[in-house]
């Protein structure tokens, strides 16, 4: 079962988190493993558009180590019209899969996003 974690991003700065694929017994080799995560203004079965699609980087495939990253300038193209959060930001929605190299897919992580306006250029 994928585990729930919210986003927090600044728009228009750098933003990656560090993550650990790991089951009951330690860290899952994930040599050969792709992966899939994409921000969209809601789910797909209510219609929700790509707002952005985060890159995934194994760091340290034999000990399940990968990042998921955005850039600036897919924070800052992240459009501040989304419906609003209880701190007021724009939220979206998001998952990852992580997905074998026989093609198994498995979600792994979901939430919201947060994107706190940009004002700087």
């Amino acid at each position: 079962m994928a585990a729930q974690n919210d986003i927090y991003l600044d728009q228009g700065a750098d933003w990656s988190q560090g993550i650990i694929y790991a089951n009951g017994s330690g860290p899952v080799n994930i040599t050969g493993y792709t992966f899939e995560c994409q921000i969209r203004t809601s789910s797909v079965s209510t219609g929700g558009v790509i707002a952005a699609s985060p890159s995934v980087d194994i760091s340290d495939a034999a000990n399940g180590a990968f990042t998921v990253q955005l850039t600036s300038e897919q924070t800052w193209s992240i459009p501040m019209a989304g419906k609003t959060g209880n701190d007021k930001f724009p939220t979206y929605v998001y998952d990852l899969f992580i997905i074998s190299p026989t093609g198994q897919r498995t979600k792994l992580l979901y939430g919201n996003v947060f994107v706190s306006p940009g004002v700087s250029e």
